[in-house]
Parts: structure tokens; C-alpha cells; sequence
């Protein structure tokens, strides 16, 4: 008997993550722990999402973990998720499940993001009357080619 044949895999399910997000960063709160995104807006391509993470417990502001990284990169992220738990006090799943779905709202911000670059559409010229025709005169003039070349 022959497998069937393999399907595409469904990507993950973008659930609707509230975020503050402005032009310089996007901020999320899970339970008592709030995070911090720098650096989305340089990540206009799909094979890239470093940026500047940072963690910290709500009211303490001693207790917090920061680094850049490619949240890409699973070895990146072990490494973020381990130093931040031992920062932070708090049991790795936690965190992991923290930086899975930062990653996730991350994910479909950047979507977005390169969804209205790639649709931005250029912005029409307008000139004035006077504008129209000296350039519509220079267009005219038949020593055009002369004054290019010349």
C-alpha cells in the first residue's frame, strides 16, 4: 500500500494576540510579564525576524531579560528563553510559550507590514498650468535631441 500523498502543512493559527503597536515598538502583556519588540519595521522579508526582545516582570523593574535576536533561529530563542526564565524567576514553559506566540503577533504584523509596502502605490505628479506647458514646450522644441546630447 502507497502513503498518500503528503499535503502542504496548514500554517499555524494566528490568533487575535492584543498588542500595543506603534511605529518603534510592539508591546504585549501576559499575565504578570510584559514584552517589549524593537526593530519589526526592519523585517521586510519572510526568511527574517531579528529584532531587539526584552522581558520583564510588571512592577519590578529590577528582574527583566533584553538580547537581539533572530527569532528565527531555534537555538537563538533556547538560548533567550533560558536566561530569561532564570531573570525572570519563572519556569521555562512559560517563557517558551511567551516567545511563541510574541512570535506568532510578530508574524502577522510583518505580513502586513510587506503586504502595504508591496501595494503602496506611487503618488500621482501634479503640476501647475505653467508646469504643463514648459514641459509640454520642451517636449515641442526641435532641437530636443541637440540639447540632450549637447
Amino acid at each position: 500500500m502507497t502513503p498518500p500523498p503528503a499535503s502542504p502543512i496548514a500554517p499555524p493559527s494566528r490568533p487575535d494576540i492584543p498588542a500595543e503597536v506603534s511605529e518603534h515598538q510592539v508591546v504585549l502583556h501576559f499575565e504578570n510579564r510584559t514584552w517589549r519588540v524593537r526593530g519589526i519595521s526592519k523585517n521586510l522579508s519572510f526568511e527574517t525576524m531579528r529584532v531587539n526582545l526584552l522581558v520583564g516582570l510588571d512592577g519590578d523593574t529590577a528582574r527583566f531579560h533584553q538580547d537581539t535576536l533572530d527569532l528565527y533561529s531555534a537555538k537563538q530563542r533556547a538560548a533567550f528563553v533560558r536566561t530569561a526564565a532564570g531573570e525572570l524567576g519563572c519556569k521555562e514553559d512559560i517563557v517558551k510559550k511567551d516567545v511563541g506566540t510574541v512570535l506568532l503577533k510578530l508574524e502577522a504584523l510583518q505580513e502586513q507590514a510587506i503586504r502595504q509596502t508591496l501595494e503602496a502605490k506611487p503618488k500621482a505628479v501634479t503640476l501647475t498650468e505653467q508646469e504643463a506647458e514648459a514641459h509640454l514646450e520642451l517636449l515641442r522644441d526641435p532641437q530636443l535631441l541637440d540639447r540632450i546630447l549637447g
